[in-house]
């Protein structure tokens, strides 16, 4: 008899341009970044560090794990509760209490990264999806890569499809804000593909930005736009300000309402990490259906 435990799934989408149909590209880029020896900043005192990841081609997935941890500045002094003195030496100098490679409050984070949708999974019971997208951000930056160019990666949080239906129930919606970043042809549903793709190369962009307003009704938006919205959940963000029924200013943002997916597995009949995988290649598979359909 195994206990029910929780999963909380969250969902970055990671897209580079250009890239193969095999998109060998993804893989050299996980491949580069796990050989990054350089602990990188996640927000604050948080530091994280790639351990490994292993490429499974047969099944389409890279799995991988890094490590969260607290940088501690080796410089202060600690505190002695028990006699409620600060450690320091007769200068009054921090004595160090560890050696500079120990580090404190260790998490070990896992992700799977569906090669075919270019969307990685991770857990987040343990690293929010911010935290998670800054991290990958900056160990880009910091990774010299041989045939990747940094500025061709482009990393967003997915966010809720339902929050976005939400979001357009408000009393009165007097601007929508409307932001793509450039999609891989994959994300999007054949018949706005030619849309999207002429807009940016009309305008010689990577990403594009529409906003639209109204000062005397409500915006209603039509089918295309709606459609364009969905694009931008995946690919960027649409936030959206007008006021509710007491007639008080409120903006909404997608940005604040990222996927997460709650399910469950019994662990005397799956692993956790067995669990993890299963479920990962579920939710990009929600994530992929909503994005075409």
């Amino acid at each position: 008899m195994g206990r029910e435990k929780i999963l909380k799934l969250g969902a970055i989408n990671i897209v580079q341009h250009p890239h193969t149909e095999e998109k060998q590209e993804y893989i050299e880029l996980f491949e580069e970044i796990a050989k990054n020896p350089i602990p990188t900043k996640i927000r604050g005192q948080y530091y994280g560090l790639i351990d490994k990841v292993e490429v499974n081609r047969k099944e389409g997935f890279i799995f991988g794990k890094f490590y969260r941890y607290t940088n501690i500045n080796k410089n202060s002094p600690w505190l002695n509760i028990k006699e409620k003195s600060p450690i320091v030496d007769d200068d009054g100098k921090a004595v160090q209490q560890v050696e500079d490679h120990i580090k404190p409050n260790l998490k070990e984070i896992y992700f799977y990264f569906i090669i075919k949708n270019h969307r990685l999974v991770f857990d987040s019971k343990i690293i929010s999806p911010n935290s998670i997208k800054e991290f990958l951000r900056n160990v880009i930056s910091n990774t010299d890569f041989k045939n990747i160019k940094r500025e061709s990666v482009n990393i967003t949080v997915e966010q809720s499809a339902e929050s976005l239906d939400e979001i357009l129930n408000m009393y009165f919606i007097s601007q929508i804000d409307l932001i793509i970043d450039r999609p891989n042809p994959d994300d999007i549903s054949p018949n706005l593909e030619t849309g999207v793709k002429r807009r940016l190369e009309n305008m010689e962009a990577d990403s594009y930005q529409q906003v639209i307003k109204s000062d005397h009704s409500s915006i209603k938006p039509d089918k295309e736009l709606k459609d364009y919205m969905g694009v931008a959940r995946s690919n960027g963000s649409v936030n959206v300000k007008g006021k509710d029924e007491t007639g008080k200013s409120i903006s909404e943002s997608t940005e604040s309402h990222s996927l997460e997916v709650k399910t469950s597995y019994n662990d005397g009949e799956e692993t956790y990490l067995g669990a993890f995988k299963s479920r990962a290649f579920i939710v990009v598979s929600d994530i992929m259906e909503k994005l075409r359909n």
